[in-house]
C-alpha cells in the first residue's frame, strides 16, 4: 500500500483557519492518529483526505498520484464515521454490499467481499439482521466490515467509538488495534481521546488551532512533549514555571521553579544556551514517588509537604500535597496515606517534562 502525503494543505471558513499549512506523511500499513481538542482542525482534514471537502491551498498525494480534487469515490478509500451510517431499511450484508454494488462488481465477488469482511470483525452470522437489531459495537463492526470490503488503500476513521459506553470503547480499541495489525491497513484515526489514541496509533499528530504542534510516537509524546499544550493535553500533570540555572557535563539541568530547584535530565535538549531560559517544567501525577519517613538515598528533588486531601479512585489514591514552599501539586500512588500527614516526595530527573516558554 501506497504512503499517504498531506502538502501544505490549508482550509479557511471565513477569516478563520479550519487547517492551516498542515504537512503530514500517514505511513503504509500503520495507524495515524489525528489527535486534539474539539475544534482543532483535525475532522476538516479527514473530510479534505476523504474528497469531502477541497483545501483552499495544497496537495493530498496517494503513492505518486495527486488526488487532491478527486472525489470522494474515486480515492479508493473507505470511511468509518461516529455515527456508523448503516442505512436502517437494509440487513448487514446489504449494507456492505452496498458500495460494492455501486462500483458495479458482479454478485459473485459482492458476495465473496462480504463474507470475507464480515467474517473479518465476527460479523457473518448476524448478516440478516438489520441495524436496530444489533448493539453499538455490533453496528461498529459492521461499519468496519463496510469500509474494509472494497479492498481501500486508506481507511478513514472519523470519531468511531465515541456513542459507546466506555467498557466497550476499551474493547472496540483492542478489537481494531488487533485488526490492523493482522490486515496491515493504512488508518487515519481521528479522536479527543488521548487513551483511545495511544492504544490504536503507530504514530499521532497532535493539532492545536488547525496546526500540527507535534507528529511522533505515543511514548515520545508523553515523555517528551514538544511544548506545554503537549504536555497538558496528554494526559494530567503538575505544570509550573522554570528558569535553567545551570548545566553540567552529564547534561543534567538546575531549574530554579516555585518549589525549589529540581534536577532535570532532558531527553534531547542539552546546549549550553539553555542556562538562562525561561522553560516549563512538567511533573506527572504518578511519577511522584512517596520516601519512608528516614530514607536518605536521594540527594535531589526531595520535597517535604502535607497531604491536604485524599481520594480512593480504585486502582490507586489521588492526593493533594501543599509543600513546603506552598505550591500545591496532585500525586497519584497505590499507597494509602492519611489526610493531614506531613510526606516526602521525590521526583527521578528523568521524569521531569521540560518544554520551552514559547
Amino acid at each position: 500500500m501506497p504512503d499517504l502525503l498531506l502538502q501544505n494543505i490549508s482550509k479557511k471558513y471565513g477569516k478563520v483557519y479550519a487547517v492551516n499549512n498542515v504537512s503530514l506523511k500517514i505511513d503504509s500499513g500503520k495507524i495515524t492518529s489525528l489527535l486534539g481538542p474539539s475544534g482543532c482542525g483535525k475532522t476538516t482534514t479527514l473530510r479534505i483526505i476523504a474528497g469531502l471537502t477541497f483545501p483552499d491551498s495544497g496537495k493530498v498525494i496517494l503513492g505518486e498520484k495527486d488526488i487532491t480534487w478527486l472525489p470522494p469515490e474515486k480515492r479508493n478509500m473507505g470511511m468509518v464515521f461516529q455515527n456508523y451510517a448503516l442505512w436502517p431499511h437494509m440487513t448487514v450484508f446489504e449494507n456492505v454490499a452496498f458500495p460494492l454494488r455501486h462500483k458495479g462488481l458482479s454478485e459473485n465477488e459482492i458476495k465473496e467481499r462480504v463474507r470475507e469482511a464480515l467474517e473479518i470483525v465476527r460479523m457473518y452470522e448476524l448478516r440478516e439482521r438489520y441495524p436496530y437489531q444489533l448493539s453499538g459495537g455490533q453496528q461498529q463492526r459492521v461499519a468496519l466490515a463496510r469500509a474494509l470490503a472494497v479492498y481501500p488503500e486508506v481507511i478513514l476513521l472519523d470519531e468511531p467509538l465515541s456513542n459507546l459506553d466506555a467498557r466497550l470503547r476499551e474493547e472496540m480499541r483492542i478489537e481494531i488495534r488487533e485488526l490492523q495489525r493482522k490486515l496491515k491497513f493504512t488508518a487515519v484515526y481521528v479522536t479527543h481521546d488521548q487513551l483511545e489514541a495511544f492504544t490504536i496509533s503507530d504514530k499521532i499528530a497532535v493539532m492545536n488551532e488547525g496546526k500540527i504542534v507535534q507528529v511522533a510516537s505515543p511514548r515520545e509524546l508523553y515523555y517528551n512533549p514538544a511544548n506545554s499544550f503537549v504536555a497538558n493535553f496528554l494526559g494530567r500533570v503538575n505544570m509550573m514555571e522554570g528558569e535553567v540555572l545551570a548545566l553540567d557535563e552529564n547534561c543534567m539541568l538546575d531549574v530554579k521553579t516555585p518549589i525549589g530547584v529540581l534536577k532535570v535530565k532532558p531527553r534531547n535538549q542539552c546546549t549550553k544556551d539553555l542556562v538562562g531560559s525561561k522553560v516549563f517544567i512538567g511533573i506527572r501525577p504518578m511519577s511522584f514517588i512517596f520516601l519512608k519517613e528516614k530514607e536518605t538515598a536521594y540527594e535531589h528533588n526531595v520535597f517535604s509537604g502535607v497531604v491536604l486531601a485524599s481520594i480512593f479512585l480504585g486502582e490507586y489514591f489521588e492526593y493533594k500535597v501543599e509543600l513546603a514552599e506552598g505550591k500545591i501539586v496532585t500525586v497519584q500512588s497505590t499507597e494509602e496515606i492519611a489526610e493531614g500527614s506531613s510526606v516526602k516526595i521525590y521526583i527521578s530527573p528523568d521524569k521531569v517534562l521540560i518544554t520551552p516558554q514559547v
